[in-house]
């Protein structure tokens, strides 16, 4: 819904909050659900949308900046969008490719995500702690918050996966390698 709303500002649907909530009073999504949770959802995306300075008000006029028009042109979620600006401005201590598939594996629009099994956590936590400084997010305490920590680590298999498949690994290496079906690899 996020890449909704601000899609209708950039495309100068709509250019006020009333306007945005007539147009999506027009739509399916409104068919199913009532107005005042639209209303509800609505208004709490355009205020992620102006914090993150993707859309600027003047007066009851909404406008999408520069950031947000570029993130409704790639068609992604804003969500996405804000991870990379905030990565990239951050930056990781030493940059490489690996920074980067990472970065890509982190945002919401990769989905499903790769879950590690268990039997690989081990090397998947060697292999993140060896590129620890390489990451531009940072690497959840293993013991504080084991969800994130694990999903940490399926984001580092994911973009191991793809380092290796630009490395030109082949496919039966790949799946013997990181416990991948082919399905997934093909995904990936």
């Amino acid at each position: 819904m996020r890449s909704h709303v601000l899609a209708t500002i950039a495309a100068d649907f709509a250019h006020t909050e009333q306007g945005i909530y007539d147009f999506f009073g027009r739509t399916f999504y409104a068919y199913q659900y009532e107005a005042k949770a639209i209303r509800g959802v609505i208004t709490k995306i355009l205020k992620f949308l102006y914090d993150e300075e993707m859309i600027d008000v003047s007066g009851e006029n909404i406008y999408a900046t520069r950031f947000g028009r570029r993130i409704s042109e790639l068609y992604i979620d804003p969500v996405t969008g804000v991870l990379i600006r905030n990565a990239l401005l951050s930056r990781a201590p030493m940059l490489t490719d690996l920074s980067f598939l990472h970065m890509i594996a982190h945002t919401p629009d990769i989905f499903p995500k790769m879950r590690p099994y268990s039997r690989e956590m081990d090397e998947l936590s060697l292999f993140v702690d060896q590129h620890r400084n390489e990451f531009m997010f940072p690497v959840p305490d293993e013991w504080e918050d084991r969800i994130a920590y694990e999903d940490f680590l399926g984001e580092a298999k994911l973009a191991w996966v793809l380092e290796s498949w630009i490395e030109e690994t082949s496919e039966d290496e790949m799946i013997g390698k990181f416990m991948v079906q082919p399905g997934d690899l093909y995904r990936a």
